[in-house]
């Protein structure tokens, strides 16, 4: 203790050593059986199984305004009723297309086939005459219009042909046309070339220094003049009863349109090959000689027809194709649509999809109520007949489908 009767700092930390005693010590045992007591003194409980919990949805990160512009770029596509077609139809195979085939059906094959071994035979005895070999092209085209067209007919009872589905929504009689457009291919190139032959003749022709009259030598590997009557006759005799029997290229006319034409020229693929071939044999039953102008110049005459049947063939059937109606009337129906009193617009399209079937679809714009709109859908239907389909009694198998949409004003 100082003078001033404080205690220094060492002999208070002495005082509170002695005044202070330390704790008692424990063991480690009793330390050990005092913490086992204490952390498992609860009773024995039954575990109850973990409550469910309930998902907590996930939420976009940022804004959540609902009409956001940047909502409005990827909306939900619109529900709509599923179509009521079929995904397809089964195809037939050519064996089922045979075993489907009637007695009828089965001669006209046999037709087809009797008809083309006549247009090689034709060429074979006659290679050297133009005017043959152009009827040759001729008969080779007769007899494959026969075929076609007596398989397409077979074809017709089969669903996959007409009806439409997923897969063909036209159905597959759109692959008629397709066969028609190379017809009238072959027709246009066979045209060609027989112009081709005919130039390349008169070129070596006046090469040698042979005139325009020269003379086809006649031998048995070149003209057959004893074969020529009989074939001649053969050609115009299966050519009329292809005509007359089995319609051969009726379809063909019904697409060339010459229903102005006089009746025996509304087909006139059989006059293609009746025409040169009773020229022929006009020719040698008069015991003429065959000149090379004459040849050349019915030759010529086969070719230009073939080039002008089978462009115009061309053009028309391209346009089915393209899903258009070749026909200059469609804009005479528009314009008596338009001129109706009670029409105050109108726009549609016109479209062909196969030979016998046209389809078209207007928009009117229609002043007054619905009896007007009833009365304005019938008028439609029958300025399509009328303008179109040329009226009743006009011969034509084309079947019309006209749909309207009508918007009163």
């Amino acid at each position: 203790m100082n003078q001033d009767g404080l205690r220094s700092p060492l002999a208070e930390r002495k005082f509170m050593n002695i005044a202070t005693p330390p704790p008692p010590s424990v063991s480690t045992d009793a330390r050990k059986s005092r913490t086992k007591s204490l952390a498992f003194n609860f009773d024995s409980v039954t575990a109850s199984p973990p409550a469910k919990v309930t998902p907590v949805p996930q939420r976009r990160r940022g804004h959540h305004h609902k009409h956001s512009l940047s909502h409005q770029f990827f909306l939900p596509p619109v529900q709509r009723a599923p179509l009521a077609l079929p995904a397809s139809f089964p195809i037939p195979n050519w064996g089922e297309v045979l075993k489907s085939s009637t007695t009828d059906q089965c001669i006209q094959l046999l037709w087809a086939t009797f008809h083309l071994l006549i247009g090689f035979g034709v060429m074979k005895y006659n290679t050297a005459s133009l005017a043959v070999s152009s009827l040759s092209k001729c008969i080779t085209f007769d007899a494959f219009g026969i075929a076609s067209t007596t398989v397409f007919k077979v074809l017709e009872q089969y669903p996959v042909w007409t009806n439409s589905s997923i897969k063909h929504p036209f159905g597959l009689k759109r692959a008629e046309v397709i066969v028609r457009f190379a017809s009238a291919v072959y027709l246009t190139y066979s045209g060609v070339e027989l112009i081709r032959e005919v130039v390349e003749r008169l070129i070596i022709g006046g090469g040698h220094g042979h005139g325009p009259t020269d003379e086809i030598h006649i031998d048995p590997h070149a003209l057959n003049t004893d074969f020529m009557p009989i074939s001649m006759m053969a050609t115009i005799f299966i050519t009329v009863f292809a005509a007359v029997m089995f319609g051969n290229h009726s379809q063909l006319s019904q697409v060339m349109d010459l229903d102005t034409f006089p009746r025996m020229l509304r087909n006139p693929f059989y006059l293609l090959t009746i025409l040169p071939a009773a020229a022929l044999l006009a020719i040698t039953m008069m015991d003429l000689h065959l000149h090379g102008f004459v040849d050349r110049s019915i030759a010529l005459g086969i070719a230009a027809a073939l080039m002008y049947i089978g462009l115009v063939l061309t053009f028309r059937l391209g346009s089915i194709l393209l899903m258009t109606y070749p026909s200059s009337s469609v804009a005479a129906l528009f314009d008596a649509v338009e001129n109706d009193d009670s029409v105050a617009h109108v726009e549609g399209k016109v479209w062909q999809v196969w030979t016998g079937l046209v389809v078209v679809s207007m928009r009117v714009s229609v002043r007054g109520g619905e009896s007007v709109e009833t009365r304005v859908r019938e008028r439609i239907v029958r300025y399509t007949r009328d303008v179109l389909g040329g009226g009743y009694g006009s011969g034509k198998s084309i079947r019309f489908e006209v749909k309207v949409e009508c918007d009163r004003v």
